[in-house]
């Protein structure tokens, strides 16, 4: 055997296929494969006679080379380790020698001699080759041939109690395959020793994400083959095809492996197949064993070991003559990240821990490093995250009880976590329904809007809303907000003295009269008020015969109310409001249109389910019945010209103009503005008799829309000249 120099290279592989020259050594020794009697020979390097059987030996070493091919120097690199703890005469070093087709040319060897096409196939237990060149008996993989190395090794040295199988570079990602698709269990002695591969074999079609903790795993979409077979188990090759997937996942989470990688190895193979599983190689380790611990779970800590090697690039020598290098092959000396794995111990303080929101919180992280460096912290507040470098200084903006949790991910992917269930409480702020730590008219108009079906409230903001403390959520609750922000509450949810919300108020009754097609125009009128801060109103009308419903509000708006109101599909219609200041004057809450259709029994009624005014629920006696009969119609049409009111008014986008003629008439139409100026004009021409209807859209004769505000129809005649005012709102 020669003694090789070593020389650490540094180079960058483009292309794992690539075919290097040949080997500048052949091993002196051949390992015999028979099948179906045909004899093919694999060349290795071995510091003892493997055909002689040799009770001493207790210790097996199979060392892998790289993608150079050069098993001696490997070889001798084991030996210097053995040689170092004095296990010269019980250990066995053998390095098996994987040629390819350049190797066979240059060292003109027998037709006997297995070889492989390029270095891809060895490294992932691809078939060996035959050429008309270079015939051979049969062909046969890689991994194949390591089974029958073990079965054989066992057989001649029965004291083996260890067998270590390692490999650095193409020979660590031949370690790593192997390991995952074997039949060969060694009796339970084999450990596998992964060192500084390029690339992994992976389980499943997830990648990394991002660099960074906690991993994100995702499906890449930037490179086509990637969970190919030798990076992922599609497209199996022979041998690892006749193992299966599922035992191919199951055998990998069982064995004994450890991972060693230098922390300065930062070269590899740049095909996008790698290039997915990390930047570099040292990456790309890291970054496996933390997708180890994702896919199998915790429990793959047991038997997958991993050790970074300080101070090392891609120097196999010094990698397996390492303290962490020397444990993993030999189990001699120490190596704290394998034997001494010491996790992240999570702990954490708090000050304050209660309050008013917004309530600032300052998170003192108290956590223990393990063996390996801490990446970034992650708290959790009530399921949201937040990355942390170590304390955290967090502002509540939400009232309740929080759960805060931490946890702290090393750099290999070992985390622990802390929670503690309901550490911080955040007092509630009654009346802030928008829970932005201000009481204002918004709160109030939040209310309003849930009572008519128009937000939804969470029970958190109905139970801050419930202010007078009766398990409901009403239109009184709005106004003691508006009471309490205009200064007439000096506080809420005290113990109020109800007497001073005493209130009287009736529903106005009516009879109206209208016809088929045309619009009405129905007023809900508070009559006989006293004392009235707040009301809500619940009516039902039969939708199918009062159509195209629609609400607006009338003067109420402008005795200091806010209101809210909902016409809905089912024939419901639902008014509310609330003040700071008591009504006590009647008053129009809200104007009712509706068209209506044919009334089978000539009249239809809106009625009344519940009436509440202040904190007071009523059913009152109130109905509006409106009329459809003939004889009462024909007395009230008009009998000479007539302007009648705009509907909708107020109106955001059209409006109907109706009038009457008594007989044919020229007509001219017009809409003016607060100044007088001619805003549109409408019509300009000779009508007919009868009623007629005008639309207006709000636009100019330039086709512009115009501003909000108060507007002006007039309507000519020969004889006649009638003005209407109307309101336009966006």
């Amino acid at each position: 055997m020669k003694k090789n120099k070593i020389i650490n290279l540094f180079f960058h592989v483009l292309i794992i296929n690539l075919v290097f020259s040949q080997v500048d050594d052949v091993g002196d020794d051949f390992f015999l494969l028979t099948q179906y009697d045909e004899n093919i020979s694999l060349p290795y390097f071995s510091n003892n006679d493997i055909y002689t059987a040799n009770t001493n030996i207790n210790t097996a070493i199979i060392v892998i080379h790289g993608i150079n091919r050069n098993a001696g120097p490997y070889h001798n690199s084991i030996l210097h380790l053995v040689s170092n703890n004095g296990l010269d005469s019980e250990a066995l070093v053998i390095a098996p020698q994987f040629l390819i087709t350049t190797d066979i040319d240059n060292w003109v060897l027998d037709n006997s001699t297995v070889f492989w096409t390029n270095n891809t196939q060895w490294m992932s237990g691809g078939q060996s080759h035959a050429t008309n060149q270079h015939p051979r008996d049969y062909e046969i993989s890689s991994f194949a041939i390591m089974d029958s190395l073990i079965g054989h090794l066992l057989s001649f040295f029965p004291s083996l109690e260890n067998i270590s199988i390692v490999g650095n570079s193409a020979g660590g990602q031949f370690v790593n395959r192997y390991a995952a698709g074997s039949n060969q269990m060694g009796e339970g002695k084999i450990k596998y020793i992964v060192s500084s591969p390029s690339s992994f074999l992976y389980f499943d079609e997830n990648r990394f994400d991002d660099y960074s903790q906690p991993y994100e795993w995702v499906i890449p979409n930037n490179c086509n083959g990637y969970n190919d077979y030798k990076y992922g188990l599609n497209n199996l090759n022979p041998y690892l095809y006749e193992v299966g997937i599922d035992s191919i996942r199951s055998r990998y989470f069982r064995r004994n492996i450890n991972y060693l990688i230098g922390e300065n190895d930062f070269g590899g193979t740049d095909d996008c197949e790698s290039m997915v599983q990390g930047d570099n190689r040292f990456d790309r380790s890291i970054i496996y064993f933390n997708y180890l611990q994702n896919y199998f779970g915790d429990q793959v800590l047991n038997n997958h070991k991993i050790a970074l090697i300080a101070d090392t690039d891609h120097s196999y020598f010094e990698v397996f003559n390492s303290f962490c290098g020397e444990y993993a092959i030999l189990g001699t000396g120490n190596c704290d990240q394998i034997d001494q794995l010491q996790h992240p111990d999570v702990n954490f303080s708090f000050t304050p821990n209660s309050g008013d929101y917004p309530l600032d919180v300052t998170f003192i992280n108290e956590t223990v490093s393990g063996t390996h460096t801490l990446e970034p912290f992650i708290w959790t507040i009530n399921g949201d995250q937040v990355t942390s470098n170590g304390n955290m200084d967090y502002t509540f903006t939400y009232p309740g009880f929080f759960e805060i949790g931490l946890t702290a991910i090393d750099q290999i992917g070992i985390s622990d976590t802390f929670i503690h269930s309901q550490l911080i409480q955040v007092d509630t702020l009654y009346g802030d329904l928008d829970l932005n730590a201000i009481i204002n008219a918004e709160d109030a108009s939040l209310i309003l809007k849930y009572l008519t079906g128009e937000v939804i409230l969470d029970t958190l903001q109905q139970l801050v809303g419930d202010v007078n403390n009766d398990q409901i959520l009403t239109s009184f609750d709005a106004s003691l907000i508006l009471q309490y922000i205009d200064g007439n509450l000096d506080s809420l949810s005290d113990n109020l003295n109800l007497e001073n919300y005493d209130a009287e108020g009736d529903l106005a009754s009516l009879d109206i009269f209208s016809q088929q097609g045309q619009i009405i125009t129905i007023p809900i009128k508070l009559e006989n008020v006293n004392n009235l801060f707040n009301f809500s109103i619940s009516l039902n009308y039969d939708n199918l015969i009062l159509q195209s419903g629609s609400i607006y509000s009338g003067e109420i708006t402008d005795l200091g109310f806010q209101v809210e109101s909902q016409i809905n599909d089912d024939g419901s219609i639902l008014l509310t409001g609330a003040s700071s200041i008591p009504l006590n004057e009647n008053a129009i809450l809200f104007n009712l249109y509706f068209i209506p259709g044919d009334f089978p029994s000539e009249q239809t009624v809106i009625s009344c389910d519940e009436l509440i005014l202040n904190n007071i629920v009523s059913t009152p006696n109130f109905e509006i019945i409106i009329n459809q009969s003939l004889s009462i119609i024909n007395d009230v049409l008009p009998k000479s010209f007539t302007l009648y009111d705009n509907y909708p008014n107020p109106f955001n986008s059209n409006t109907t103009l109706k009038y009457f003629l008594q007989n044919s008439s020229y007509v001219n139409i017009g809409i003016f503005d607060m100044s007088g100026g001619l805003v549109k004009s409408l019509l300009n021409k000779t009508e007919s008799k009868g009623e007629k209807y005008v639309k207006w859209d709000g636009r100019n004769n330039s086709g512009m829309l115009v501003a909000s505000g108060i507007y002006f129809f007039k309507v000519k005649t020969p004889t006649i000249e009638e003005t209407k005012k109307m309101l336009l709102l966006y």
